[in-house]
């Protein structure tokens, strides 16, 4: 699971900011399957999860409901929108030569409600909390059992399938 977090951080450090997005969305899932009984999850679980997890500030506006809508919509759709819900659009601006987001800004423009938010700092705020939820709960009976269907780089292979050759599985 740490390795996971270190390739959404990497990724975001090296501009990657796609997959580092999609995987600070994703793991909010992954936690909330490991402490569930069945290994299982679903959007009152995901919601759930970030309301403890993560601090409101770090969430830059975004409520757990926003979150998961905007998880659905990017993860399954491609899309930046929520469509049907007041909140339409969110936009994480990457780092570089424009000024830095320091705050969370919602725009309004043509009746479209936007939600502007520095892309580095949401990743690194929902990484962070996953690593500290991961210390916290990583000798927990149930999230030890979940653990062991969790995917992995095994970079020798998995015998007597693979040998020699890493692979993710």
């Amino acid at each position: 699971m740490l390795e996971l977090l270190d390739q959404i951080d990497a990724a975001n450090a090296s501009g990657l900011h796609y997959l580092a997005l999609m995987g600070a969305l994703a793991v909010p899932d992954i936690c909330a399957a490991l402490a569930a009984k069945n290994g299982r999850t679903d959007g009152t679980k995901y919601r759930q999860w970030v309301r403890d997890h993560i601090a409101e500030a770090d969430r830059q506006g975004l409520s757990p409901s926003d979150l998961y809508r905007f998880r659905c919509s990017m993860l399954h759709q491609g899309s930046g929108h929520h469509h049907g819900d007041e909140l339409e659009r969110v936009i994480f601006v990457e780092p570089g030569n424009g000024p830095k987001v320091s705050s969370t800004k919602m725009i309004n423009v043509g009746g479209e409600s936007t939600h502007v938010i520095d892309l580095v700092d949401f990743c690194t705020s929902i990484t962070s909390a996953e690593r500290s939820w991961l210390a916290a709960h990583a000798a927990s009976p149930r999230v030890m059992a979940n653990l062991v269907r969790f995917i992995r780089r095994h970079p020798n292979g998995i015998p007597p399938f693979i040998v020699g050759t890493p692979v993710v599985g």
